[in-house]
């Protein structure tokens, strides 16, 4: 039954229904997802190429390996806390086998001593003992049962007469960055008598092809369905990984990819890079000049970090999703890496700020020792086209790049509320005397009020650095044959402040203060 104007019978009627009256701008879910390579031989059931959400490294492990590429990087990821995160299986490319190798070659001890070994994989240690004359065979069994027990790590070993041959979990170039090293922090040394040769891994060959996995994202207008947030993958710095993803999320400052009008959805990803001293600098300069356009990928730079590089990146990638899941705008300064090694001193071309401030202006992120820890310093895209002044590229960092996804979000989140779904344009809705046509009619300056609301919403979330230019400057016009509106709203981001230019000035004369003045 429904109680109509024409209705005569006394009725006291009484329902609810909920609808948003006010404009309200809410800081959107950061969300990951991870596409990397599994263990094949294992996890045969797995379908490739479909995401799977997942609630946990451990759960990772458990699905897909422990020390497998995608493990490994949900690893990292989940470190600084978690957000909604999903995995996107992939096969391994390339000719099998394509697992790179290394070695540990303790052949030549003799006259060992009591005490201790700590190896490294990958930034992570393995500690083994060894006893007074002890044999070279028997350390390096020791040394590869160590490794083997160890579940989390990214290799397997075995030992043939005191040479251990190590390798990758993974296939792939993923393995070529696994690095071996002994005592790495203060106090460690190898036991007298112990000999150890390392050979750094190498042969992995072979890449997967991303775009399955980012067309199992969406396709079309449905591209990013689930708006993912942040992007992390374990391929590095392979060009046709890169041009795949930026392609996919939207090339340059047009609208296509996930930042097309039909999709705006854009998301983020980040590369790791550790290559130590100034060729490292160079080479990342070299590499981020050729992706101008880019505005969705960038390169986090650790020189001499002992950490595999795509997992320091996932690490800075949740750094970054956990730090905006609270505060869109919120920067990543100082913000500290668990469980990174920084590098030898000799090696940290980022310990000079003139190097990060060249780096910076080259499309290049950097981090900084502090205190033994490392802490991420600029995080940015390679964006910087030639025609951009460095002040107005907004794409270039990654905070920013939060900031447009949430006020992406909140736009459309706005004009899908019920208040316009269904709507009826006229020139002014106070001529619209019927009660229930009103409640659909809409015209000009209904839009313009809500935009003037979003304007101050973003402004009290520090999103944009002031309401009044946006207000000022907004624009909205009907369409021909009254369609719809067309609508242009600027707004100027709020700055990343990071740079404190100070002078403190002294003296050590007195006579100021006698004659009681100031200078």
């Amino acid at each position: 039954m429904t109680i109509t104007a024409s209705s005569l019978a006394a009725v006291n009627g009484a329902t609810v229904r909920n609808e948003q009256f006010a404009v309200e701008a809410q800081v959107i879910p950061q969300k990951n997802v991870i596409i990397g390579t599994f263990d094949e031989a294992t996890y045969t059931s797995i379908t490739p190429n479909v995401p799977i959400r997942v609630y946990s490294a451990e759960e990772v492990g458990a699905k897909t390996g422990f020390g497998f590429m995608l493990h490994r990087l949900a690893k990292y990821a989940f470190k600084p806390g978690t957000v909604e995160t999903w995995i996107i299986p992939q096969l391994e490319g390339g000719s099998d086998p394509d697992q790179a190798t290394g070695s540990v070659d303790f052949s030549a001890s003799t006259g060992v001593v009591a005490g201790e070994i700590a190896f490294y994989v990958a930034g992570e240690r393995v500690a083994i003992t060894t006893s007074a004359g002890q044999t070279a065979d028997s350390i390096g069994s020791a040394l590869a049962a160590a490794i083997n027990a160890i579940d989390d790590l990214p290799v397997t070993a075995s030992n043939l007469a005191g040479v251990v041959t190590i390798e990758s979990k993974s296939g792939g170039e993923w393995g070529n960055y696994i690095t071996l090293a002994f005592s790495l922090l203060d106090g460690e040394e190898l036991p007298s008598g112990v000999s150890a040769v390392i050979t750094p891994m190498s042969g992995g060959v072979g890449t997967p092809d991303i775009q399955d996995a980012l067309d199992a994202l969406g396709t079309g207008d449905g591209q990013n369905e689930k708006f993912f947030t942040n992007l992390i993958h374990g391929y590095g710095a392979e060009t046709a990984v890169l041009n795949a993803i930026s392609t996919y999320n939207g090339e340059g400052n047009t609208f296509v990819g996930n930042y097309k009008k039909e999709v705006a959805r854009p998301f983020r990803s980040l590369i790791g890079d550790t290559t130590a001293g100034s060729a490292g600098l160079s080479a990342a300069l070299a590499f981020a000049a050729n992706r101008r356009t880019d505005r969705t990928n960038g390169m986090i730079c650790a020189p001499g970090s002992y950490n595999h590089p795509q997992e320091i990146a996932a690490q800075a990638m949740g750094v970054m999703a956990v730090t905006n899941s609270t505060r869109a705008e919120e920067g990543y300064i100082d913000k500290p890496l668990d469980g990174i090694f920084v590098g030898k001193i000799a090696d940290r071309w980022t310990n000079t700020y003139d190097n990060r401030d060249q780096a910076v202006q080259g499309g290049v992120g950097t981090t900084l020792a502090k205190n033994g820890v490392l802490t991420l310093q600029n995080v940015i895209t390679f964006y910087r086209p030639a025609d951009v002044a460095p002040s107005s590229n907004g794409y270039r960092a990654m905070r920013n790049i939060s900031i447009i996804q949430n006020m992406l979000y909140n736009y459309r989140l706005n004009f899908e509320r019920e208040k316009w779904k269904g709507i009826t344009i006229v020139n002014d809705t106070a001529n619209v005397s019927d009660a229930t046509s009103r409640e659909k009619a809409r015209d000009r300056d209904a839009v313009i009020d809500d935009l003037v609301a979003l304007a101050d919403q973003f402004a009290a979330k520090a999103w944009i650095y002031d309401a009044s230019y946006s207000k000022k400057a907004l624009s909205v016009s009907l369409r021909s044959g009254l369609t719809g509106f067309d609508i242009v709203f600027p707004v100027i981001l709020s700055g990343e402040g990071g740079i404190f230019n100070s002078l403190i000035t002294f003296d050590t004369s007195i006579a100021i203060l006698n004659a009681g003045g100031a200078a």
